[in-house]
């Protein structure tokens, strides 16, 4: 079952796969929450006894507890909101204006479920400014309850703490395992743009103690750039594809690509 929050760069269609590759530990961490697929599914499959996630959005992470401690207001807030969209589609650029006023986490969760594919972008000033999806008007609040319901009974049968701080600022345990999915270089993250080289730095830092980890990057090219890990830092590379059809042509063609790196091996001779 997908996350009841809608994330540019979701892992839904891989996380699966992800956690599976995993290695068992006492305690998961997952410091770029995001959408929070592969948490789900990890804690759908209880491959560790404590789960320590964090996001340095706060509103992402007041979404995510009130989603484990409670979800109906949560569904309520959407729901409110969704009757009133279905009225009138200006009525959306109104929660956005007053977003940015008084960052409300409710209207935060609505702006994201009902934005352009999800993509929240922010402008220079750190307002969000992602427009309507044209065409839609989100899921629907009865379909919506399923994903949140679901979540929130994953969330409240483990130990889990969720909280708002950087990847910098978590005190990681050696008997762990480390699940990163960051930025993309040069990515601007709370009107902050995320530094490549001090993320490389932690991993050099964490590889070089023995720390089981794993990371997902886009390796589809961008401005000209392809991203990739140093050797040094991974001992195993897996490709995940996501397809999709040409606008242009109808035919269907590998739209973007990740690779997952483990710095650990599984295979063995």
């Amino acid at each position: 079952m997908y996350s009841p929050i809608k994330w540019n760069g979701a892992k839904n269609k891989y996380a699966e796969y992800l956690v599976g590759m995993m290695k068992p530990a006492k305690i998961y961490y997952e410091p770029f929450l995001g959408g929070g697929a592969v948490l789900l599914k990890a804690l759908e499959w209880q491959l560790f006894k404590e789960y320590i996630v964090s996001d340095v959005n706060p509103q992402l992470v007041y979404l995510w507890n009130l989603i484990r401690l409670a979800p109906h207001e949560l569904v309520k807030s959407y729901s409110d909101h969704w009757l009133k969209l279905r009225r009138d589609s200006d009525y959306y650029y109104k929660v956005r204006y007053e977003f940015n006023l008084d960052k409300d986490p409710l209207k935060y969760f609505f702006l994201a479920r009902t934005c352009i594919n999800g993509l929240i972008r922010t402008n220079k000033k750190g307002q969000f400014n992602s427009s309507l999806q044209k065409g839609s008007i989100g899921i629907q609040p009865n379909n919506l309850e399923k994903f949140v319901t679901h979540a929130s009974y994953l969330l409240t049968r483990s130990k889990v703490e969720i909280s708002a701080r950087s990847y910098t600022e978590v005190d990681y345990n050696s008997n762990s395992f480390i699940y990163f999915d960051p930025p993309q270089p040069y990515a601007v993250v709370n009107g902050v743009v995320f530094k490549w080289g001090k993320f490389i730095s932690l991993l050099i830092e964490l590889n070089g103690k023995d720390y089981n980890y794993g990371v997902t990057i886009p390796t589809t090219p961008k401005d000209n750039v392809v991203i990739a890990l140093n050797e040094t830092l991974y001992e195993e590379e897996y490709k995940l594809y996501r397809s999709g059809h040409s606008k242009k042509t109808g035919k269907r063609m590998i739209k973007s690509k990740e690779s997952f790196y483990i710095n650990f091996k599984t295979k063995y001779d």
